[in-house]
């Protein structure tokens, strides 16, 4: 008897797990892909340029900032280390950053996400976001191939409720967002977003929640 209940307690707690996990998976999604500024859009994928991409972009209202983000090509994941980065629109002051590497993982809507240490409130104006690509060494310089992918924007791939009038920011000059210029609509390297990643709490909640069905379950 004490076997038979040993097992039914395992598969329920198995249970548990199984419908805690797939939440969590949902709401990491969701969280990632729901309120972001840039979508993928149908520019060509590239790895001939390494150095600070990015784009400038105007707010039309303000918002918190949650996550950043990068392109994650085919949910392949990163090679190399990319510092991605919030300047105000001069390029001197970083007012958010996360650190996006092999070991960050999740891709939603293209875009692996990474929450930032502390929220930070941005208000209607000009931004720039970048992110650095690492130089592997190859192709003409200061011009060197990237390990990881980046993409061309369109103006369709801007979310228009968050941002407007989005222009091309690079530089091969790591610690310089302005030395090499601007240009079209930006580079689908780095993103944001304003959806907060749910406590380790919810997710507790969430766990009893789910073990008061499967109980409630067993007891019909």
């Amino acid at each position: 008897m004490g076997t038979l209940k040993n097992s039914l307690v395992a598969r329920s707690m198995s249970k548990v797990a199984i419908v805690v996990g797939a939440c969590a998976g949902a709401l990491a999604a969701t969280n990632a892909s729901a309120a972001v500024l840039l979508g993928v859009g149908t520019g060509a994928d590239r790895l001939d340029y390494a150095g600070q991409l990015g784009i400038q972009f105007t707010l039309t209202t303000s918002f918190t900032v949650h996550q950043l983000g990068l392109y994650d090509a085919g949910a392949a994941g990163f090679v190399d280390s990319h510092p991605v980065q919030i300047y105000n629109s001069a390029g001197t002051t970083i007012l958010a950053s996360v650190t996006i590497d092999s070991t960050t993982t999740g891709n939603a809507g293209g875009y692996a996400f990474k929450a930032l240490a502390i929220p930070v409130e941005l208000n209607a104006g000009v931004y720039v976001l970048q992110a650095l690509y690492p130089s592997n060494g190859t192709g003409d310089s200061p011009f060197r191939n990237t390990n990881d992918r980046f993409k061309d924007l369109t103006s369709a791939a801007l979310n228009s409720t968050l941002a407007s009038v989005p222009v091309g920011r690079f530089s091969s000059q790591p610690l310089d967002l302005f030395a090499d210029g601007i240009g079209g609509f930006g580079f689908g390297g780095p993103n944001l977003s304003t959806i907060p990643i749910p406590e380790p709490t919810s997710l507790a909640l969430l766990g009893l929640g789910a073990l008061g069905l499967l109980r409630r379950r067993r007891a019909k």
